[in-house]
């Protein structure tokens, strides 16, 4: 009897730890969004900060362009809007500012790389100052970007 009872719940029991083996590693993956998907033209995001970066395109390759309105305080450059490049593969993107445009120029040019989970952007960022060589004329942060609901997308440029 123990033998036919092994034999039947076998099955089963090779289910369920599968299962269970299975079900961790797909909710984990759950959570990695590919950036593509989340950078789309008209979608604006929103760091800790309340700086914002809006896409205006995204090429088929994962090249995306848009622009960046720094809102920091304490820094320069801030409620203009300047030109923003990057790039998506997966969940992973980069994108970089140059902080000059038609009004004003910081001298300074500011790379984040990072990647989308959960609906979020985490990013490490290295802004480097024009006209030293010196390790301090580079800074490092983190920002953490959040999606904008559509309607705050007009405000942005304003």
């Amino acid at each position: 009897m123990k033998t036919r009872l092994r034999t039947t719940l076998l099955p089963y029991i090779r289910a369920i730890a599968f299962a269970l083996v299975l079900f961790p590693v797909l909710s984990v993956g759950a959570g990695l969004a590919f950036a593509q998907d989340m950078v789309t033209v008209g979608s604006a995001w929103q760091n800790q900060r309340g700086s914002v970066m809006y896409i205006e395109s995204v090429g088929p390759d994962g090249s995306f362009r848009g622009v960046f309105v720094n809102k920091a305080a304490g820094t320069y450059c801030q409620n203009t809007p300047y030109p923003m490049t990057g790039r998506t593969n997966q969940s992973a993107l980069a994108f970089v500012v140059n902080w000059k445009n038609g009004t004003e120029d910081c001298k300074s040019i500011t790379a984040w790389a990072g990647y989308i989970s959960g609906g979020h952007m985490t990013t490490k960022w290295n802004l480097s100052v024009a006209g030293s060589t010196k390790p301090d004329q580079i800074m490092s942060g983190v920002d953490v970007f959040k999606p904008l609901a559509f309607e705050a997308h007009d405000s942005l440029m304003k």
